[in-house]
């Protein structure tokens, strides 16, 4: 019993797993931009490629010399521990529904926080601060700060790199960074950046910001406000809107073209695709087949006693051609409605169990004539039996044929079955009226 559990948790995680993969490969690090023309959208992926590197693609703008001259050699400020301050020798772990760090203190380890709304206070972090939630707000001073929200607020500095994600991201003017990565739909950057700026984002604004190296860019519109610096390369997409584009107060532009994919007809699509769909198909019919040999072991025994496929795909195609216009009369008929009804969902439910006789069977026969195991269980013969009907169902033409006759075969099965059930019932109850 305990190797049977085990044998059912394991192939539950397994299936957990494929579908969680299957999903997780759905989130592309790519740039997703939507296409309309009239009433009709298309949704297309951006890949960007940079230009060759020649002297025409970097463009030293007029002012350029100058402005690299000027360029306040500033120093990121350094996370040193204040002598007058409560210190905190552990990690720390926060979750509450409106945490906050402790004003005035220094951490001197990692840190996670999380909840609805999150606040850094006038604190210093030594190590990595993991921030997420739906609101948060950044003061103090981190070494590094990784975050993730809805609406993140920078009024902090970090020493070293800031990964943000979220929706709105909003760098104050007291902002004070110095390499970041950054992902959102807007991003405004209003304070200081000592190294350099990578942002993918709808919209960027810089407004009176002050980046001191290159910046990079994935974006679709990038708006300049006030007295906006930037005293190393620009580097963005050839197809992004921009306004108020200053070209003296930048010292050197490059661009990097853009490059439209048909996600329906790309070779990853596709590829992906077909993993999507064997992974689902593997999982669903290996579930399926499992519960007809747990909750139906005489069917399982019989179906390993050699019972004949052939006679039972008869049966299914003799059942398919006359079944169904007998039900349908029926449904037409005022008082056999119901029974009509009934037969409609029964035939159904045989077609879907099977499809998991049809996995039994295919197992069997990999078993018997590839596999050839010793010590073969119903687990075992699932898998085999799934996997195959997977391979089978990826396989143009050919592929489905095989799996139509078989699925076939399994419904002529549980048709056989269900009238041997009927005739023993009908035995058993004229024996007891006898009596």
């Amino acid at each position: 019993m305990k190797r049977q559990t085990f044998y059912i948790v394991t192939i539950i995680l397994v299936c957990i797993g494929a579908i969680s993969g299957v999903a997780l490969t759905q989130v592309r690090s790519k740039s997703l931009l939507e296409v309309c023309s009239g009433d009709e959208c298309e949704t297309t992926i951006k890949e960007y490629q940079p230009l060759e590197e020649t002297d025409e693609n970097v463009v030293l703008l007029e002012g350029g010399d100058e402005l690299i001259s000027d360029n306040p050699e500033t120093e990121t400020p350094e996370l040193i521990e204040p002598k007058e301050s409560k210190v905190i020798d552990n990690p720390s772990f926060i979750t509450d529904e409106k945490p906050e760090t402790e004003e005035g203190a220094y951490y001197k380890h990692n840190g996670f926080i999380a909840g609805e709304t999150v606040t850094l206070k006038q604190a210093g972090f030594d190590g990595i601060l993991f921030a997420a939630g739906n609101k948060i707000k950044s003061h103090g001073v981190q070494d590094y700060l990784v975050t993730a929200g809805s609406e993140i607020s920078i009024d902090s500095t970090t020493t070293r790199d800031l990964f943000a994600a979220g929706q709105i991201i909003d760098f104050s003017k007291n902002a004070n960074i110095r390499d970041g990565y950054i992902a959102a739909a807007k991003v405004i950057i209003r304070g200081n950046v000592d190294g350099n700026l990578n942002i993918a984002a709808g919209e960027v604004i810089f407004d009176n910001a002050n980046i001191k190296h290159d910046i990079n860019l994935a974006a679709t519109t990038i708006e300049f406000k006030g007295d906006s610096k930037i005293y190393g390369t620009l580097n963005y997409n050839d197809d992004a809107q921009t306004t108020n584009l200053d070209k003296n107060k930048i010292a050197g532009i490059k661009n990097y073209k853009s490059v439209s994919i048909n996600t329906e007809t790309s070779a990853s699509a596709v590829a992906l695709k077909m993993l999507r769909s064997f992974c689902v198909t593997a999982v669903s019919m290996a579930f399926l087949s499992l519960i007809i040999a747990r909750f139906s072991p005489k069917s399982y025994e019989s179906l390993q006693k050699n019972a004949d496929g052939f006679k039972d795909m008869c049966v299914g195609l003799v059942t398919m051609l006359v079944l169904p216009a007998i039900l349908l009369l029926l449904l037409f008929i005022e008082y056999f409605s119901i029974i009509g009804f009934l037969g409609v969902i029964a035939m159904i439910a045989f077609f879907i169990i099977g499809a998991g006789v049809a996995v039994i069977r295919l197992g069997k026969f990999v078993d018997k004539n590839l596999i050839k195991s010793a010590n073969v269980n119903e687990y075992s013969i699932c898998l085999f039996g799934a996997l195959s009907f997977a391979v089978l169902s990826a396989i143009p033409v050919l592929g489905g044929v095989v799996i139509f006759f078989a699925i076939i075969a399994g419904f002529g099965f549980m048709i056989s079955k269900s009238i041997a059930a009927f005739k023993q019932g009908t035995q058993n109850i004229t024996k007891i009226v006898k009596k």
